[in-house]
């Protein structure tokens, strides 16, 4: 049986995003959006590389949630990292590392 939607509905045009994606599917179609970039660029055995250092030197910490602004080793690094590149006095308190987003 199909199903039957309200009639308010059928006024309701379709998410321009939704037909986009429906063309990502297509052979030669290379698509430069954002959260869906080449699968072929992933540094898959990188990424196992980092995930399973850091289950076997820090599993407890490594799945918890962290801090709003970032893990603090990391922001420690990149405080260094920014200095030694030529940026003034960067401190990691002055830093926020978030998951990534648009």
């Amino acid at each position: 049986m199909p199903l039957q939607f309200a009639d308010r509905l059928d006024n309701v045009e379709t998410s321009a995003i939704r037909e986009l994606f429906k063309l990502l599917g297509k052979p030669g179609i290379i698509s430069f959006a954002g959260g869906f970039p080449d699968s072929a660029m992933f540094d898959v055995d990188g990424i196992r590389e980092a995930v399973n250092t850091a289950l076997t030197e820090e599993a407890g910490g490594a799945l918890q949630y962290g801090a709003t602004e970032g893990y603090n080793p990391l922001r420690e690094q990149l405080a260094r990292f920014m200095t030694d590149k030529g940026a003034s006095e960067v401190a990691p308190e002055n830093l926020i590392v978030t998951t990534g987003s648009q």
